[in-house]
């Protein structure tokens, strides 16, 4: 696979279908669980699951469900570092989520400081 494959318009991002604008897998939640769920089946070595699972409701469901040993949590935890503490306190619903707007990225892309859009709303 070369490196244009990977970065394609068709495997990220947004992309042109039928004149219409439609989100790409990565825009969904727990997009990757799948294939994780079919590695987990082939290997005897815990599998972490990633991509999107921003809601503690959707972590709980992976692992219940056995489609992988553990969720890993990238950006839900940078837009609200204390969205495990909130779990365990039974405040889940005042965890700060994730708009999946790429600010962060877009920042780090620019060699600057990475900042989360919804940093704001984790004071209110």
């Amino acid at each position: 696979m070369t490196f244009e494959t990977l970065f394609s318009p068709l495997k990220i991002g947004n992309f042109i279908l039928k004149n219409r604008i439609t989100l790409a897998p990565m825009f969904l939640c727990g997009y990757q669980v799948d294939i994780t769920s079919e590695i987990k089946k082939e290997v005897r070595i815990p599998v972490f699951a990633n991509g999107r699972i921003n809601t503690p409701d959707l972590a709980e469901e992976i692992i219940t469900k056995n489609k992988a040993d553990a969720v890993a949590l990238a950006r839900p935890l940078f837009a609200d570092p204390e969205f495990v503490q909130k779990i365990i306190e039974n405040r889940a619903d005042r965890i700060v989520k994730c708009m999946n707007d790429m600010v962060c990225g877009k920042q780090t892309m620019q060699d600057m400081d990475a900042v989360c859009s919804q940093w704001k709303k984790g004071d209110e």
